[in-house]
């Protein structure tokens, strides 16, 4: 019986590493590539385009991202549900972030998601802040279907 349970939760220890990522429903980008991989490499390509050093990322940001990106699909605002400030999930370590709503989590939607930013004046601004060093990023879906991002970025 003892060892019947222990095996039942290193098998629910196993699925929760599974399912973890920045896809609350683990839909994997082709190739093996992560979508925060691919994010990451297409924030700091265009970084470097401007000159500015790469970004890092930063666990307890991806962390942040999570949470955030959970509290978005029910309420889409730099303010969380709470009525608390964004930054308030982590207040020594986020400095910026970035929302958006919609496109799938694929490979296809995280290449459309930093378009997304980069055309928008004020997220582009963000992203493209020197000062910033590090980042966390998250995507969940909602109950409504559609996908919402978070980049949390730190100095």
């Amino acid at each position: 019986m003892r060892s019947q349970n222990i095996r039942r939760i290193c098998f629910a220890i196993l699925c929760i590493f599974l399912m973890s990522g920045i896809c609350s429903k683990q839909v994997q980008a082709s190739e093996a590539v992560s979508i925060e991989t691919i994010l990451l490499q297409d924030i700091n390509a265009i970084r470097a385009s401007y000159g500015l050093s790469a970004l890092s990322p930063d666990d307890t940001l991806t962390y942040d991202a999570q949470v955030r990106a959970q509290e978005i699909t029910t309420y889409f605002s730099h303010t969380r549900p709470d009525g608390t400030p964004w930054y308030y999930v982590d207040y020594y370590r986020m400095y910026g972030e970035t929302l958006a709503m919609g496109y799938s989590c694929t490979e296809n939607g995280a290449h459309n998601i930093v378009s997304l930013w980069m055309n928008s004046p004020a997220h582009a601004a963000l992203l493209l802040q020197g000062a910033f060093r590090t980042v966390g990023f998250a995507a969940r879906q909602g109950g409504d279907g559609n996908w919402y991002w978070t980049a949390e970025l730190g100095y």
